[in-house]
């Protein structure tokens, strides 16, 4: 196989399995990464994300962060002021999760080792999703947005 063709993006379990070996290689990285190749914008974006999700009505929520990484779209609805509800972070990467544990110490963060596409939650689960760069990695966007769908409470917003 060529240099050119292990490049090439996969689709379905293959895409599954590229996506995981490079975001658990990237791990050490992946903070660094975000901030020098969007500039510095990745938190602004963040706070927009945040800012879109209604969490205000629900405040005492139970929130998910999905496709998750090192906790950073988590920490930032944690940080609001008013916000006294909690995050369940999930990704699929471990050694994201295990790279952003030191960030979530003390907090009402709890990270969880799951796939988007198959999320280990009733139906219902949660007041708000949100799913921020890991949205352009799912193999299957539909289905990824269909589960996302499936674990929020009715009149739950997905950001």
């Amino acid at each position: 196989m060529a240099k050119t063709d292990e490049a090439r993006p996969s689709s379905g379990r293959d895409r599954e399995r590229q996506v995981r070996r490079i975001f658990s290689e990237i791990a050490p990285r992946y903070d660094l990464l975000n901030r020098v190749l969007s500039l510095g914008v990745d938190r602004r974006w963040r706070r927009r994300a945040v800012d879109r999700l209604r969490w205000e009505s629900v405040s005492q929520g139970i929130f998910l962060d999905a496709c998750a990484g090192t906790f950073d779209l988590s920490l930032e609805l944690h940080s609001r002021p008013e916000f006294r509800g909690h995050v369940v972070a999930s990704d699929f990467a471990r050694p994201m999760l295990v790279r952003g544990a030191g960030k979530i110490c003390g907090t009402a963060i709890y990270p969880i080792c799951g796939d988007t596409l198959n999320l280990p939650f009733p139906d219902a689960t949660f007041d708000g999703a949100m799913v921020a760069f890991g949205v352009r990695n799912l193999s299957d966007l539909g289905g990824g947005l269909r589960e996302l769908t499936r674990v929020l409470r009715h009149g739950g917003r997905l950001v």
